[in-house]
Order: C-alpha cells, then structure tokens, then sequence
C-alpha cells in the first residue's frame, strides 16, 4: 500500500470508525491494477516472441532493406502466416493467457 492510503486508514480508524471497509476498497483497487498490469505483460510476451519467432525466420537479404533493424521494420504477422503452427513454441517459450 502506498503512504496516503495507510494515512486514509488511519485518519478512518482515528475517528473511531473501522477502517476494514476502506481497506477492503484500496486491496479490491490494487488487485484489479496488478491484473490489468499482467495483462498488459502476457501483450507484451505474446508480442516479443512473435518478433523473436520473425528473427529467426529472417532472410539474408531482409537485412539490405532495412533502414535500422529489419527485425523491426518489417510486421511479425507478415513473416508468420507463413510459419508451421506450434514454430514460436520451438524456443521454449509457452502462449501467453
């Protein structure tokens, strides 16, 4: 919990009220940040192995097109559709969900 909210308990606790009500709410909050949080990291998994899976997959000559990183550059998905189903499961990595 951070600092204001032990102070918000405490504030509530301080005027005589129980403050399970206020800490039910702030635990209840904090859970739904760190769900929302995981989700937005199995996006982030799912999306590094789809351009780990295009890497491996790279071409030689990918490479001379690219302004940077043809890794980068160039969509996952268009690399992929190509791919075996199962292909970014070969490094060991599991879906993401």
């Amino acid at each position: 919990m951070r600092r204001q909210q032990v102070r918000q308990i405490l504030t509530v606790h301080d005027s005589g009220d129980s403050p399970c009500g206020h800490v039910r709410r702030v635990l209840a909050d904090r859970l739904d940040n760190v769900r929302a949080q995981l989700a937005e990291l199995g996006t982030l998994e799912a999306h590094l192995d789809d351009l780990l899976t295009h890497a491996d997959q790279g071409q030689p000559t990918d490479h001379d097109k690219a302004s940077v990183c043809w890794i980068l550059e160039i969509e996952p998905a268009e690399t992929n559709e190509a791919l075996p189903a199962g292909s970014a499961s070969d490094r060991g990595s599991t879906p993401a969900g």
